[in-house]
């Protein structure tokens, strides 16, 4: 799935030479690019759909901060008990969360749209533990090789 669009130019020739044979290999990568575009699609609508829900918890995050300090302001006032400030910072930590699960379901959907464009994912390869630290007091060694 992660490049079947950047491989298509290889898929082309075979679909052009089976329009003219009516081999069964043109409907099979007929199928493949429609499948790729379809996995685009769905996940730019993920894109947008997690941004706009992003913004909204945004918008409501600055709401509750606001709310926050009139409960402050009233408490300093004296025309409320604490228990008010409390349920408002109560509140607010909540929209904050939600606020930082929806940036991570954003972020992810940016990622799946990068792979269903074709671009891979490739991890770093794993650092052993004793890698940055030296031996006897002796200073670490730099990589002639840095990547």
């Amino acid at each position: 799935m992660s490049a079947r669009i950047r491989t298509f130019p290889r898929y082309s020739s075979v679909w052009s030479k089976s329009r003219f044979t009516g081999a069964p290999a043109g409907a099979a990568v007929l199928s493949e690019v429609e499948t790729a575009f379809a996995d685009v699609d769905s996940a730019l609508v993920a894109v947008r759909t997690t941004r706009q829900q992003y913004a909204a918890q945004q918008a409501q995050v600055k709401t509750l901060q606001r709310t926050l300090k009139l409960a402050n302001l009233q408490y300093q006032n004296g025309a409320t008990a604490y228990l008010t400030v409390l349920d408002a910072e109560r509140t607010l930590f909540n929209s904050e969360l939600a606020a930082a699960q929806m940036r991570q379901a954003q972020l992810s959907a940016i990622v799946r749209l990068y792979t269903a464009l074709g671009g891979g994912w490739q991890t770093p390869p794993a650092v052993p533990a004793t890698a940055g630290k030296s031996a006897a007091g002796a200073a670490p060694q730099r990589n002639a090789n840095p990547r």
